[in-house]
C-alpha cells in the first residue's frame, strides 16, 4: 500500500522471519503490480519476540518458538521477485544497493544471530510479569 500511495518514493520493509511468513503471500501482489519494494527479513530462525519473552519469564526454557531453516530469498524467487541471501553483515550494504536498483520487489534474507536479541524491552517484560501473575494458581 505504501508504494501505491507514494510510487516515486522508495519503500523498505524491515521485519523478522516470523512476521514475514505470516504475510509472505503479499509478495505475489507486489510482483503482479510491479511494485519495486525492498523487504529485509531478519532471519533468526525463531519467533524472536516470543522467544525473548520466554527467555525473560522462564530463564532459557523455550517452547514452540524455533523454526527450521527457511530460505526466504528462494521463496521470493519462486513468486517472481528477486531474492538475495546475506549471511555476513559486511554484505548488507551491497545487497541494499542491489535491491534499490531493481525493478522487481526484492527480499533480502538477512541471517542474524538468534541468541543476540533475546532481551525484551522493559514494557514487554512488564506485560509478561502481569501475564504470569494472572496465571498463578492455574
Amino acid at each position: 500500500g505504501a508504494k501505491l500511495a507514494n510510487p516515486d518514493r522508495p519503500v523498505y520493509v524491515i521485519q523478522g522471519d516470523g512476521s514475514f511468513m505470516i504475510h509472505c503471500q503479499d509478495l505475489e501482489t507486489a510482483v503482479r503490480c510491479r511494485l519495486p519494494i525492498v523487504v529485509v527479513v531478519c532471519n533468526d530462525g525463531a519467533w524472536g519476540m516470543i522467544k525473548g519473552a520466554q527467555h525473560a519469564a522462564f530463564g532459557g526454557r523455550y517452547c514452540g518458538v524455533d523454526f527450521g531453516e527457511t530460505r526466504h530469498d528462494l521463496l521470493a524467487e519462486a513468486m517472481g521477485a528477486r531474492g538475495i541471501r546475506v549471511e555476513d553483515p559486511e554484505d548488507i550494504r551491497p545487497a541494499l544497493e542491489e535491491a534499490a536498483g531493481s525493478e522487481l520487489p526484492t527480499v533480502i534474507d538477512a541471517v542474524v544471530d538468534g541468541e543476540a536479541n533475546l532481551d525484551v524491552p522493559v514494557f514487554f517484560q512488564m506485560i509478561v510479569q502481569l501475564w504470569l501473575q494472572g496465571c498463578e494458581g492455574i
